[in-house]
């Protein structure tokens, strides 16, 4: 069975079950952000109960998850004018996170209620949905700056505990907020590193000789760096007002 086969049969599968999961699911699927996920699945766990090896997965297993994926996002941002393309930028961005989740081992049967118990995949949807903006602080220095100003320790994503994953969320969410609705919030969840090196590749093949590499290099962190201090400038002001809309 082709990964084109199983797409369709999962986007079959969501329609029929609209219900049951989050169209959110379906369009991360229909843009084809989840190809490499899907291959994974085991094409007959689609009609029989199987026992799995070969890092398979099942298709509700895999639909489960990115549903809780989903709604955790939904939960911490729901306030977030570029919603759906941040889920297309951290799905697309994160594979290891990502793959992590879909591999988490549940006791109780994979339903939508039933894992919401289970930590282990909720500290996996955190972690995947921290990730870039963890990673970016090889290239943000004020990331560390307002992760140590709220007692959060710069680590490696897989090192982060549960708790302290959430520590991450709760900042992160609170700074999408404080924007309002506003902003560029979708680069908190870009992956800079990737966005750098296709900006560099097109400004190589570019016939302008005005600025070097080094220097496209440089102007295009420099954006990011002034986008970020802009938003955290905005959470820093209007922090103190937060708890009256817990």
């Amino acid at each position: 069975m082709t990964t084109d086969t199983k797409t369709e049969l999962l986007r079959y599968k969501l329609l029929h079950q609209r219900y049951d999961y989050d169209m959110e699911v379906y369009n991360l699927i229909a843009y084809g952000e989840l190809s490499n996920e899907i291959s994974r699945i085991d094409e007959l766990s689609f009609s029989f109960m199987v026992e799995l090896e070969n890092e398979k997965i099942t298709p509700i297993q895999f639909l489960v998850y990115m549903n809780e994926f989903v709604r955790y996002m939904k939960l911490y941002f729901y306030n977030m004018a570029t919603f759906q393309v941040s889920l297309r930028e951290i799905v697309k961005e994160n594979k290891e996170e990502l793959n992590a989740l879909l591999d988490c081992k549940c006791d109780v049967p994979y339903n939508c209620f039933g894992i919401r118990k289970n930590e282990n995949i909720k500290e996996c949807c955190y972690k995947l949905i921290i990730a870039s903006f963890i990673k970016n602080a090889k290239y943000v220095p004020v990331i560390k700056t307002i992760l140590d100003d709220n007692h959060i320790e710069l680590k490696e994503v897989k090192d982060y505990s549960l708790k302290e994953s959430e520590q991450v969320l709760n900042l992160l969410s609170d700074i999408v907020f404080s924007q309002r609705g506003r902003g560029i919030t979708m680069e908190l969840f870009e992956s800079i590193e990737s966005n750098l090196k296709e900006h560099l590749e097109r400004k190589s093949k570019s016939k302008s000789k005005k600025y070097t590499i080094e220097d496209y290099k440089n102007r295009y962190i420099d954006s990011y760096i002034k986008n970020y201090e802009r938003m955290f400038k905005a959470y820093n002001v209007r922090k103190k007002y937060l708890r009256y809309f817990i």
